[in-house]
């Protein structure tokens, strides 16, 4: 029985490849896949001979190139004739024209003067005898065409009424063996049922065997599981002891740090006051030195006032030396304006001092804002 399915599907693929059964070439690898596979229930029950009829299945093509050609010249040669004698009959009139216009006609009629050409007015080929042998050809030819024509395309129709019917006959034969083939699978025949009952046992069979295999899966995923625990256990223990030795380490930094806060309040509370200190003897000499400073400078001008009356009187006995008294009269001016210049440097000097030493007062006394934080 296998040897057959295997042969029937592969005649229903052979169908599905050739070109006259195109139009349902996807349907009858489908029902060749269906004939192969026993577990494929698709096409089971389905009327084969009502889902391909010959009409929608076969379509068998003509290439016919040689018969439309004959049948175009067949066509063109039904007109030749009728050309032909028209043609003649223009230029034999051309030539009666001509003819008459040299009154030549002499008394003869239209066909004589044809017969005989005109008096050489007329080509050999166009006189009424030949014109009539070329258009009695003409029709020989044209009725030969067009009985090949007919010829040709009876034998056309014969050999696709051929093609046609072994066709079907190759389509009808495939499908009666088809259609064998799934009516043993029909659910009301003993030996389907004994078959799918053999194939739910052997698909029972291998869930059961799948199920097993995830059975075991999950009881060595427990026991992973149980292994991670203990482990997972020790390392909670392990950290317990860690954090203890931490809090232990935490308490000794907290008194470290305590004893270090209370030793820098110590150190700097004596910085401040020696700060002070000094700040204070700082700007105390600061001061006297700037007032001792101030008051020789204003020895030295009240001299340099004196000197200058004294060379004022002397320059005006000595007219000869008005020159060099000029000269140093400059000169003590300009010595004059540098001492003033530097008085005012030193007060800025002090004033700057002052201010500098109120700042670092300020930086070093205590506030809340600048406590020190451990």
């Amino acid at each position: 029985m296998d040897i057959t399915k295997a042969e029937v599907a592969e005649h229903l693929e052979q169908l599905a490849d050739d070109p006259d059964y195109a139009l349902r070439a996807s349907d009858l690898r489908s029902l060749a896949s269906a004939v192969s596979d026993a577990d494929d229930d698709s096409w089971t029950g389905v009327d084969l001979f009502a889902a391909f009829p010959a009409s929608s299945t076969v379509s068998v093509w003509r290439s016919g190139s040689f018969e439309r050609y004959l049948g175009i010249l067949s066509g063109i040669s039904v007109f030749l004739p009728v050309a032909w004698t028209w043609w003649s009959l223009h230029a034999a009139t051309s030539a009666y024209h001509s003819l008459l216009g040299a009154n030549g006609e002499k008394g003869r009629t239209f066909l004589a003067l044809w017969t005989e050409g005109f008096d050489g007015r007329l080509a050999s080929d166009h006189r009424l005898v030949p014109m009539a042998k070329v258009s009695v050809w003409l029709i020989v030819v044209a009725v030969a065409l067009i009985v090949l024509h007919r010829l040709f395309a009876q034998a056309g129709l014969r050999r696709e009424d051929e093609q046609s019917a072994h066709a079907e006959a190759a389509l009808v034969s495939a499908l009666s063996g088809a259609q064998r083939v799934l009516n043993e699978r029909r659910s009301d025949d003993p030996a389907r049922i004994e078959s799918l009952v053999k194939r739910s046992v052997k698909e029972l069979h291998r869930a059961h065997e799948r199920t097993r295999e995830g059975s075991d899966q999950l009881h060595l995923a427990s026991e992973r599981l149980r292994d991670a625990a203990s482990n997972a256990g020790q390392a909670s223990g392990n950290l317990a002891a860690l954090v203890a030795g931490a809090q232990s380490a935490q308490t000794d930094l907290t008194a470290t740090l305590a004893s270090v806060h209370k030793q820098l309040d110590v150190s700097l509370a004596e910085l401040r006051a020696g700060l002070s200190a000094s700040t204070q003897d700082l700007q105390t000499a600061t001061t006297k030195a700037v007032s001792a400073l101030a008051a020789e400078v204003g020895q030295v001008a009240d001299t340099h006032r004196a000197l200058k009356t004294e060379v004022t009187a002397i320059g005006a006995n000595h007219a000869s030396v008005g020159q060099v008294i000029g000269q140093l009269d400059d000169s003590l001016e300009r010595h004059e304006s540098a001492l003033q210049g530097q008085v005012s440097e030193l007060t800025a000097a002090r004033d700057a001092a002052e201010r500098m030493l109120s700042q670092l007062e300020r930086i070093i006394s205590p506030s809340p804002q600048n406590g020190v934080r451990v």
